[in-house]
């Protein structure tokens, strides 16, 4: 019985082609050490690129991640690459992962931009100021303009005031504020609705409950809707049509 469990304990320590286990790990060991980061013994051969995109473009976002990827499978910085990921101001998150044997998995959140700010960024769906290195070519993003760091307060004017005019069918096309705070707005429609400084929601509110009704179906005549008078409006014309009309109304 002891002669049985010597034999036994000792075939339990033999590992491949007779070597002890313990010894056949540490070379295993060693030779991983020595070749991890040898790009061209472990390299990458795929890279998929998952998400819904509008504005990026995955095939060349996946042609980039190749040239970061020279480190191969197991020596690839994927912290680094994830911080090179999210420079690009179109990704708002992303997560990469190693699939064995040679699968580089990237996930990425793209930027969902509510509106255009100025020439070269847009406000995300949290608010947030994101700066663009060329002009946002989309023109069905509304476009706010205003003085810096306003962004914030004309985003909070953009939405009070489109709830206004949602009652009517209209929505806004662009919205800007100069220096001194005044107002005015561009609709769907075509026409300038100029709200002055202060009171931007009551003045929208009586365009939608006055003046939109009078002038509905003269879309293609009118070329400003005046709203910075106390108890009416003006309307300014298009070429050929009468030049000026003021309108008082009873509230």
């Amino acid at each position: 019985m002891i002669q049985s469990m010597s034999v036994s304990l000792h075939r339990r320590t033999q590992g491949y082609g007779g070597l002890p286990w313990g010894l056949l790990l540490a070379a295993v060991l060693l030779y991983l050490a020595m070749n991890l980061d040898n790009g061209s013994r472990f390299p990458v051969r795929e890279v998929r690129i998952e998400g819904s995109f509008r504005y990026l473009e995955p095939e060349q976002l996946q042609g980039q991640l190749i040239t970061q990827l020279q480190d191969g499978f197991f020596g690839s910085d994927l912290q680094q690459i994830r911080q090179w990921l999210l420079a690009n101001p179109w990704i708002r998150a992303a997560t990469l992962r190693r699939l064995w044997p040679d699968v580089l998995q990237v996930v990425i959140s793209e930027e969902q931009p509510l509106v255009r700010w100025g020439d070269a960024g847009f406000l995300n769906q949290s608010g947030e100021l994101v700066q663009l290195p060329t002009e946002l070519d989309d023109p069905s993003l509304p476009l706010l303009q205003g003085p810096a760091k306003t962004h914030l307060e004309l985003l909070q004017h953009y939405m009070e005031l489109n709830k206004i005019l949602a009652e009517p069918g209209l929505y806004i096309r662009a919205l800007s504020m100069d220096e001194r705070g005044a107002m005015k707005v561009l609709l769907d429609n075509g026409w300038l609705v100029m709200l002055g400084r202060g009171t931007a929601r009551q003045r929208m509110a009586r365009f939608t409950h006055y003046a939109y009704r009078v002038l509905a179906g003269q879309e293609a005549e009118v070329w400003t809707v005046d709203m910075r008078y106390s108890n009416g409006y003006a309307v300014r014309w298009r070429d050929g049509v009468a030049p000026y009309m003021e309108v008082t109304v009873q509230q």
